[in-house]
C-alpha cells in the first residue's frame, strides 16, 4: 500500500535537506554561533555536522529548545569543535521553572529613557539579592526586567580582527549597539538569546538563520547583515531596520553562495520531485541570490551580478 501511494513521483537522487543544511552552515564564519528555530533549519544541520562532519566548529542553538534547562546546560560544554558558550546565569538559576518568565517592571533606580548596558541588566536579573526582586503579597519573589532600552559596547579593533565588516565599510562601523524591545516579558529563550549575544559577540560571530520568525530577533535586526542563509549581527546600522532590508556583505555572500552552496540535485535535474517544503526553501535561496545581484550592481560589479 505504501508503494502505491508514491506512484506519481519519486524522491530518488534528491538531497535537498542535507544540502540546504550545508548552505546554512556555510553561511557562517569560523567558530560561529547560529540561532535556528524549526525542524527544517535545525535537524538537518545537526545531521550534517554529526554524520558528515560539515562545519563542526559552529554552535547551533535551537530557539525552540532554549527555554529548557537541560538544553541550556548543554551549551556550557564543548560540542564537536565548537567551544562552550559564556553565560551570566548559573545552572541552578535556570533549573525547572526558574526565570521561565522575566516580567518588565520599571525600576526607579534606573533611568528609563537612556539605554542601559545589557550585561549589567542581565546581572541584575541574575541577582539573588532581595532588593533586586519584586515581592508579591503571597510572599513569593522573582526577578524582573528593569528597562527595555539596551546597549552593547563594541571594540572596533576587535570587530576588525573578527572581519565583521568589509574594509570599504569601516567608516560605517559604530562602537555601540543600541536598541529597544517592546516586550512586557521575556520568556526564558528570549532571556538566554540576549545573554548569549551579550557574553559572546566580541569573541564569536553570531548569526540568526533567515528562517527564524522575526519576533525572535528581539529588534536586533537593526544590526543585521546578510551573508547567505544567515544574518550576522554586526556594528553597522541596517537603515531599514527590518531583516528584509539587511545589507548584503557582497564579498562574503558571493563566496558562500557561489562557491560553497549545494542544492540537492534540483539545479541539475529538472525531473526531481519538489514538495512544498523544498519549494519554500527555494524561495529563500532565490530571493537571496536576487539580493546579492542587486548589491553587486549597486557596487558597479556588473560581471559578478550577471554570474549570480
Amino acid at each position: 500500500m505504501g508503494m502505491q501511494g508514491w506512484d506519481d513521483h519519486t524522491r530518488h537522487h534528491r538531497y535537498t535537506a542535507r544540502d540546504f543544511a550545508i548552505c546554512y552552515l556555510e553561511s557562517c564564519a569560523p567558530n560561529a554561533v547560529i540561532f535556528t528555530q524549526g525542524d527544517n533549519d535545525t535537524y538537518p544541520l545537526w545531521y550534517a555536522q554529526e554524520v558528515e562532519g560539515v562545519r563542526p566548529d559552529i554552535r547551533i542553538i535551537n530557539l525552540s529548545l532554549l527555554g529548557v534547562d537541560w538544553y541550556i546546560d548543554q551549551l556550557r560544554y564543548k560540542t564537536n569543535e565548537a567551544a562552550p558558550l559564556k553565560m551570566s546565569f548559573t545552572k541552578e538559576q535556570l533549573q525547572g521553572g526558574k526565570r521561565d518568565v522575566t516580567r518588565f517592571k520599571a525600576d526607579p533606580r534606573i533611568p528609563q529613557g537612556a539605554p542601559q548596558d545589557l550585561k549589567r541588566v542581565l546581572k541584575f536579573i541574575a541577582s539573588e539579592k532581595p532588593e533586586d526582586k519584586v515581592m508579591y503579597q503571597s510572599g513569593e519573589s522573582e526577578n524582573y526586567l528593569p528597562v527595555r532600552n539596551f546597549f552593547l559596547d563594541i571594540d572596533p579593533a576587535r570587530a576588525r580582527a573578527m572581519n565583521m565588516l568589509s574594509g570599504d565599510e569601516d567608516s560605517l562601523m559604530v562602537s555601540r549597539l543600541e536598541w529597544t524591545i517592546s516586550n512586557n516579558a521575556l520568556l526564558k529563550n528570549d532571556l538566554m538569546t540576549l545573554d548569549i549575544i551579550a557574553n559572546n559577540i566580541m569573541e564569536r560571530p553570531i548569526y540568526f538563520a533567515v528562517s527564524v520568525a522575526p519576533d525572535a530577533y528581539l529588534n536586533l535586526s537593526k544590526y543585521f547583515q546578510l551573508e547567505g542563509l544567515a544574518y550576522r549581527i554586526v556594528p553597522k546600522i541596517n537603515q531599514g531596520g527590518s531583516p528584509y532590508t539587511a545589507p548584503v556583505r557582497t564579498d562574503v555572500t558571493y563566496n558562500n553562495m557561489m562557491k560553497k552552496f549545494k542544492f540537492g540535485g534540483i539545479a541539475e535535474n529538472p525531473n526531481i520531485y519538489l514538495d512544498e517544503n523544498v519549494l519554500r526553501m527555494t524561495v529563500n535561496i532565490r530571493g537571496n541570490f536576487g539580493k546579492l545581484a542587486d548589491a553587486l550592481i549597486a557596487k558597479g560589479d556588473n560581471a559578478k551580478a550577471v554570474e549570480v
